[in-house]
């Protein structure tokens, strides 16, 4: 997904509150904060990985596996920009 950067800032705040994430600065680059999931944010996403997967194959399957493909290969462009 494509995020604005204040919109992204006000997530991160809100799952560091809840307890879901744990941001520090990068010691070598103070700009930058390194971000890591905690235990309690595990939890959620092993919780809902059954449904995850069950929605990516709702997808192949409307798709097809060669527009699946290209999909997933577009979505890694734009992740490269």
């Amino acid at each position: 997904a494509c995020i604005l950067l204040p919109s992204l800032t006000r997530i991160a705040q809100s799952m560091s509150e809840k307890g879901l994430i744990q941001r520090t600065s990068d010691p070598e680059d103070r700009r930058r904060q390194l971000v890591e999931i905690t235990p309690a944010g595990q939890i959620i996403i092993d919780d809902n990985l059954d449904r995850a997967v069950e929605i990516a194959a709702h997808f192949r399957a409307t798709l097809g596996s060669k527009k699946y493909e290209t999909l997933l290969d577009l979505l890694g462009d734009l992740d490269n920009l």
